[in-house]
C-alpha cells in the first residue's frame, strides 16, 4: 500500500491537519465510522481530496525522492525544475487533457534523468555486460515514453486548433490558427 501523506495549507493547517492525518490512519485500518468522516472533510474540502488523489504527483514525488535520497538542496532544485517545465508546457489556458499529457510528460521527463544518471554511475563503478545492457534498456524505454508523451501533446495540440478555410474565387486555402 503506498503511504499518503496529507499536507495541508491555508486555513487546515495545524490542529485539522493532525486531526485528518489520525482519521485517514483509521480509516486505512479498516474503521468504517473514520472512513465516513474522511468523505465529509473531503466534500467540505475538495483541495484535500484533490491533493491526496493525485496520483500524477504521488508518482513524481516518489521518482524525486528515488533520485534525491536524503538530499533536501537536489529535492528543492527537482521541484523547482518540474514547476518551471510544467508552467512551460502548459501555456496560459491548458485544457484538461492537455494537463494530463504534461503531468506524464513530466513524470517521464523524470524517469529518463533518473535512467540517465544510473547509466552514468554504472559506467563510471564498471559493473558487469549484463548490468551495462540493463541500463541501456531502462534509458532507451525512458526516452522512449518521454518522447511518446511530447508527441501525444503535440497531437493534442494540434488537433484542438481551430483551422480556418479560406475561398478566394476557386482557390482554396486552409489556415491553422
Amino acid at each position: 500500500m503506498i503511504e499518503t501523506e496529507i499536507v495541508l495549507t491555508g486555513d487546515t493547517k495545524g490542529a485539522k491537519a493532525k486531526e485528518l492525518t489520525t482519521l485517514v490512519r483509521r480509516a486505512q485500518s479498516g474503521d468504517a465510522r473514520a472512513l465516513a468522516t474522511v468523505r465529509e472533510r473531503f466534500n467540505a474540502a475538495p483541495e484535500v481530496w484533490q491533493q491526496v488523489g493525485n496520483l500524477a504527483a504521488h508518482a513524481q514525488q516518489a521518482w524525486i525522492g528515488l533520485e534525491s535520497g536524503t538530499n533536501p538542496v537536489l529535492m528543492e532544485g527537482v521541484e523547482r525544475t518540474l514547476a518551471s517545465l510544467r508552467s512551460d508546457l502548459l501555456g496560459n489556458a491548458p485544457t484538461p487533457l492537455e494537463r494530463l499529457l504534461v503531468e506524464r510528460i513530466l513524470a517521464c521527463w523524470l524517469q529518463m534523468q533518473y535512467a540517465d544518471r544510473r547509466a552514468a554511475a554504472f559506467e563510471r563503478q564498471g559493473g558487469s555486460f549484463k548490468q551495462g545492457e540493463y541500463w541501456q534498456k531502462q534509458q532507451e524505454s525512458a526516452h522512449r515514453r518521454y518522447l511518446t508523451a511530447i508527441r501525444t501533446l503535440a497531437q493534442v495540440r494540434r488537433l484542438l486548433t481551430p483551422a480556418v478555410q479560406v475561398n478566394i474565387a476557386e482557390k482554396q486555402i486552409n489556415v491553422a490558427s
